[in-house]
């Protein structure tokens, strides 16, 4: 897989998810503020870290209109990964180019 990495910890046996939403910063139509685009859980023992990968897909940023068609909107949005609600792993900006 050649995505986006986050390392997941673990200090006892635990089950740990890692999340990737997306927010857009200027779009033609409301959306959501922050949209779930992918998950992954993990079993680790205790003191295991694992790395979890994210591929953003062109799929998984496109929408309906205003025409009611799909359409994939150029524009900037931000990029996150979590660990949890609370713990941010990794942000960033990113483009759409017409």
């Amino acid at each position: 897989m050649n995505g986006i990495p986050t390392i997941i910890q673990a200090c006892l046996p635990a089950r740990r998810s890692s999340s990737f939403t997306k927010t857009g910063v200027f779009v033609s139509v409301t959306r959501p503020v922050k949209e779930l685009k992918g998950f992954r859980r993990v079993v680790l023992e205790a003191r295991e870290t694992r790395t979890a990968e994210f591929e953003l897909p062109v799929a998984a940023l496109d929408w309906y209109g205003k025409d009611m068609r799909l359409t994939v909107e150029p524009g900037a949005f931000k990029a996150t990964i979590r660990r949890s609600s609370r713990d941010i792993a990794l942000e960033g900006d990113a483009e759409i180019l017409p």
